[in-house]
């Protein structure tokens, strides 16, 4: 008998869905990243990958690894640090949201009451890479104080409250993610059926906001003020 192309995929999605539910929630996600330039259409920025591993009750998302004969242009490494800096740690069981920073060469662990956010949950619904997605938005602060509107795609049909950066907490995996002009989207997903996906939580020195201005206002031998004015234009 012969079977569809649409029909294999509608088998595909059933046996990737009860898979999902049966097994063990344990896995990987990669992430790639697009740019908007001037309101225009997104850029894909090449070479730049990040990964989001995970288990039952904690996540972990971080940059890939470049290979040594990656070739990047300067807009992409400048791009890059934009995009997102550190490592992201977030354990379920007890709602700890940890941001780990490499500063002056000391590991530092940021663990601030602005990394709990709250989702508005909206009727959209659309379909990204065949996969259904359901709309969350989100109102932040940036450094500047100006007001972000943070929109993510999420699907209902991958359980797990997990996401690009510091940003989880939704009813499925998030698939897609827009921060500004950053754009995330899902490339991938592994789902490890036999085995757990052990994720070590970062170390470092726990520090405020506050008190990492202070560290390397300190570190530099600059005025904090104008520390602070240049952190707001980047």
């Amino acid at each position: 008998m012969r079977i569809s192309k649409k029909l294999k995929f509608i088998r595909l999605v059933i046996v990737f869905i009860v898979s999902l539910n049966c097994f063990s929630q344990s896995g990987k996600a990669t992430y790639k990243v697009y740019h908007y330039f001037n309101n225009s259409q997104p850029k894909l920025i090449e070479n730049l990958i990040f990964e989001l591993n995970f288990n039952s009750t904690e996540s972990l998302f971080k940059k890939r690894q470049k290979m040594n004969n990656d070739i990047e242009s300067i807009n992409n490494k400048i791009i890059e640090r934009r995009v997102s800096n550190g490592i992201y740690y977030y354990s379920v069981t007890d709602n700890e949201k940890i941001r780990q920073l490499d500063i002056l060469n000391t590991k530092v662990l940021v663990t601030d009451s602005l990394l709990n956010k709250y989702w508005i949950l909206k009727n959209s619904v659309k379909t990204i890479n065949k996969i259904e997605c359901n709309n969350a938005i989100i109102k932040l602060k940036d450094n500047s104080n100006k007001e972000v509107l943070v929109n993510a795609w999420y699907s209902p049909n991958i359980s797990l409250p997990y996401g690009p950066k510091n940003y989880e907490g939704l009813p499925g995996l998030i698939v897609k993610l827009r921060e500004n002009k950053v754009e995330f989207v899902l490339d991938s997903l592994i789902l490890y059926e036999d085995k757990a996906n052990v994720i070590n939580k970062p170390n470092g020195k726990l520090m405020t906001y506050e008190e990492i201005i202070n560290f390397i206002a300190k570190s530099k031998g600059l005025e904090r003020n104008k520390l602070l004015k240049t952190l707001q234009k980047n």
